[in-house]
């Protein structure tokens, strides 16, 4: 929803995006984070209690932003900074959105990810000094670890995002990148030293001059490098001078247009002078201005041969006569260089092979690895607490072979629990994945992730050890993956289980994969006639296939329980509504009248009954279609927001929006727009 969105710098919000129905003065924000517009200490800043951050905070959306924030380091939000604010206008709760995320993917980048929600500090929540939150957040990183931040998963997201600018062997995004920033003669010019500057003088006849002195050793030999800021009009012969003392050695012209590479260290490039062996104590380098451009003076290496010792001196410390102006290196030396950019910083900062940027996705891989084991040693120390341990249960496939979608059946282990404590709930999934190399990834279209599901059980608090996975929204020829977690009554949840992955089949039997519930009439308006409301209650069903759709052995256990009659079928595009009472029995026939003339239905109407007892609730409730024991849809509807109220006695129907949707997502349900369905 368009909500205010603030911009947080020093603990202070800007507002970026005005909602429509919020303040514009900022008063929100100050409601929020101090606890009145006055300012008066009161928000988050005073350690709220459980209630407030229920009421105040998207709870579940902080968990995940948090673990991605501890998953890749992005400890740059300390300090208040480096972060949004959002909220949202119709829970009136905030969230918080991430911002400046390039300091990240490395334990040694900047701050200390203390940002307000967990600081203890004064300008922090203190959020999980509250038992319950740190619960449920370790729960979210538990599920994250599993399901997206794994050397698996983060593996193919990097090597997918990676792909949008780097091929192989071919120019891409990536060389362009390294020509504008890496490799760029800005780079290239980047001056010596400490000072990150180098000085200049404007041609002449030798009467400016930059003098470098080194204390030597006598008798022996030192090889002279210089460097200097590669830049246009630069002298392409200024002249280096090499004294032993006050005895001139030789003159160097060299040419200061383009950039010293004889020898590169440390990012620094530097031009070979020549090996000279000085008699006295000093060894003296004089750069004049002689010369057929702009001469720079920036710094003078010399290095012992036969050993490791080298003197450096920057420009600063040289003597300077004449006239000489100072001018700034084009970069932050200390972030840039020629080659830096993916050849780190040995040995601190290693690439791993075959270096430059595939090395560098390399490097983000391994990051993956050693920042879980860190969160499963700062983070998830309830591990060995929570049921069945670190390692998670184990599930197993039970139904027919060849996976046929109608029929996926699995077996739940016998709960455990390390710690004692009784089960509390259990939950399965199902995701679709396009695992790299396999017949369903194409790396042309973006690739299917196991954090994303195709479907989700609610909270099971009865154990139950086997399940069909509703075939509603699966496709045969699709990989998809099973798992399986439980919770004790700690509030605790377990690892997801390690994944059943296979390949959909087509489904068995009757088509069922076709038959859809496409409406619901759960609390019909009275009509002051003979019968309840209860009377024109229905369920509608539909046959989205090719083929005739058979209804024997067709029933409804949850909700309402109830078998149809086996002698209907359903052909391709027709419909059928499921009444609350056998309307094939004489005895039922006022009853069925009343329906037709209710809704005002023709005999062209195909409506149906069966044996079985119950109403569907006003109130709502959990409705489960089966066929042939194989689960059809399996999902709760409410009678309040966001669910469509006018459908709770206002006259209207749930109608399903999309027949390939999700029975479970609020989403894709609607009031009808017709008066009585």
């Amino acid at each position: 929803p368009d909500g205010n969105l603030y911009k947080v710098e020093n603990y202070t919000g800007t507002l970026n995006n005005q909602g429509p129905t919020q303040p514009s003065d900022g008063s929100d924000f100050y409601l929020f984070r101090d606890g009145n517009a006055a300012g008066t200490v009161l928000g988050y800043t005073d350690k709220p209690d459980l209630l407030w951050w229920q009421q105040n905070v998207e709870l579940q959306r902080y968990y995940s932003y948090r673990a991605i924030v501890e998953a890749v380091h992005h400890y740059d939000i300390g300090y208040g900074k480096n972060y949004f604010y959002y909220h949202d206008p119709e829970t009136g709760r905030w969230s918080v959105l991430p911002w400046d995320v390039d300091l990240t993917w490395a334990d040694n980048m900047y701050g200390n990810g203390d940002e307000p929600f967990i600081s203890t500090g004064t300008q922090g929540g203190n959020i999980f000094r509250h038992p319950a939150l740190l619960q449920d957040y370790r729960n979210r990183m538990r599920e994250i670890r599993d399901l997206l931040y794994n050397t698996e998963q983060t593996g193919w997201l990097i090597d997918e995002y990676a792909r949008f600018i780097y091929t192989p062997g071919q120019l891409s995004l990536v060389d362009a990148d390294r020509a504008m920033w890496d490799y760029n003669p800005i780079l290239g010019a980047v001056a010596y030293g400490s000072s990150n500057n180098a000085r200049a003088s404007a041609a002449g006849s030798g009467e400016n001059t930059a003098t470098f002195t080194f204390s030597v050793t006598a008798g022996a030999q030192y090889r002279v490098y210089a460097t200097w800021p590669a830049r246009p009009g630069s002298a392409t012969n200024t002249p280096f001078t090499i004294r032993d003392g006050t005895t001139t050695l030789a003159t160097v012209a060299v040419n200061q247009a383009t950039r010293p590479l004889d020898v590169v260290d440390s990012f620094v490039g530097w031009k070979d002078l020549g090996t000279y062996t000085i008699t006295g104590t000093q060894l003296v380098v004089v750069i004049s201005n002689n010369a057929n451009g702009t001469v720079l003076a920036d710094g003078v290496r010399i290095e012992r041969v036969g050993t490791t010792t080298k003197q450096l001196m920057d420009n600063t410390s040289a003597t300077f006569a004449g006239s000489w102006s100072t001018i700034s290196g084009y970069s932050n030396y200390n972030k840039a260089g020629m080659g830096r950019f993916y050849a780190g910083n040995p040995p601190s900062i290693v690439i791993p092979s075959p270096g430059g940027f595939p090395g560098m996705i390399n490097k983000m891989k391994g990051y993956v690895s050693s920042r879980s084991s860190w969160i499963a040693s700062n983070i998830l120390t309830d591990d060995s607490q929570v049921p069945f341990g670190s390692s998670g249960p184990t599930i197993t496939y039970i139904g027919p072979t060849g996976y046929p979608v109608d029929a996926l059946r699995f077996r739940a282990p016998t709960y455990s629990s390390p710690a004692g404590t009784p089960f509390a709930a259990m939950k399965w999934r199902i995701a679709e994945v396009t695992p790299p190399g396999s017949a369903t990834f194409d790396p042309t279209k973006p690739m299917k992730y196991e954090i994303e599901p195709v479907w989700e059980s609610e909270e099971i608090t009865t154990y139950t050890d086997t399940i069909t996975i509703p075939s509603t929204n699966l496709e045969p020829g699709k990989i998809y993956r099973v798992r399986l977690r439980f919770k004790d009554n700690a509030g605790r949840w377990s690892h997801w289980s390690t994944p059943v992955q296979f390949v959909a089949g087509g489904a068995i039997g009757s088509v069922p994969y076709d038959l859809r519930v496409t409406e619901l009439m759960y609390n019909a308006p009275a009509d002051g006639g003979a019968f309840s409301p209860d009377n024109y209650e229905y369920i509608e069903l539909y046959n989205a296939g090719p083929q005739p759709i058979s209804l024997s052995g067709t029933k409804f256990t949850l909700g309402i329980t109830y078998t149809l009659s086996p002698t209907v079928t359903l052909n391709p595009g027709q419909y059928a509504l499921v009444v609350m009472f056998d309307p094939s029995l004489p005895a039922n026939a006022a009853r069925l009248a009343a329906f037709r003339s209710y809704y005002n239905l023709d005999s062209s109407v195909l409506i149906v009954g069966g044996n079985g007892i119950g109403q569907l609730d006003d109130n709502g409730e959990r409705v489960v279609l089966k066929l042939n024991e194989l689960t059809i849809c399996d999902f709760t509807y409410g009678d309040s927001g966001p669910w469509p109220t006018r459908a709770d006695g206002g006259g209207s129907s749930l109608e399903l929006i999309d027949l390939n949707g999700r029975y479970d997502a609020v989403s894709n349900w609607r009031a009808s727009w017709d008066y009585r369905g």
